[in-house]
């Protein structure tokens, strides 16, 4: 499955207008290439590949960039959010940042998987991610407002805020939704 983007760029007199598949699947992204070369207003393949794809059901992560700290590389493992086991979700990982190789990871939480639900169940995604004062553990607020501890030198998680339960556990979610 591919989306459409259109990408409208300004010059000088003229506003051109370019056109792209935007894949949901690795596979698709060599559609994209060619048309990026042309428009850098169009995403990278590297972008396209390593964001999961958008539905209405399942809106895209926030961008958050990676935090790189003493040769390693921390950033949000997307990938996992896609699978339909306990393994969905809330996962931090550390990378060498000189190779990318991986070095450790730690689940902050978990996303339920409803096999039986036609549309599944709605991922929550980093919001926010930064290095504390001391520079010895990374605080990271989710999409629902649940802030982490993620101490650096034990992999300790510690809840620090959780958002105030109403009827609905995604109360205050500024997302659009759909019927």
């Amino acid at each position: 499955m591919c989306r459409i983007a259109l990408a409208f760029a300004a010059t000088s007199s003229l506003a051109t207008c370019a056109v792209a598949l935007i894949p949901a699947t690795p596979a698709c992204a060599e559609i994209l290439v060619p048309a990026a070369a042309h428009s850098p207003a169009l995403p990278s393949k590297e972008d396209i590949v390593s964001h999961p794809a958008s539905t209405p059901n399942h809106p895209s992560p926030p961008h958050v960039l990676p935090i790189e700290h003493g040769g390693v590389r921390y950033e949000q493992d997307t990938a996992r959010q896609t699978r339909p086991d306990a393994e969905r979700g809330g996962w931090l990982v550390a990378k060498d940042a000189a190779n990318g190789k991986q070095l450790w990871r730690v689940q902050l939480y978990t996303n339920p998987y409803d096999a039986g639900s036609p549309v599944g169940s709605p991922p929550r995604w980093f919001q926010r991610m930064h290095l504390t004062a001391d520079r010895a553990a990374i605080e990271i607020e989710d999409d629902i407002g649940t802030i982490f501890l993620v101490d650096l030198a034990t992999r300790a998680v510690t809840l620090r805020k959780s958002p105030s339960l109403s009827p609905s556990p995604r109360a205050g979610d500024r997302r659009p939704q759909f019927d």
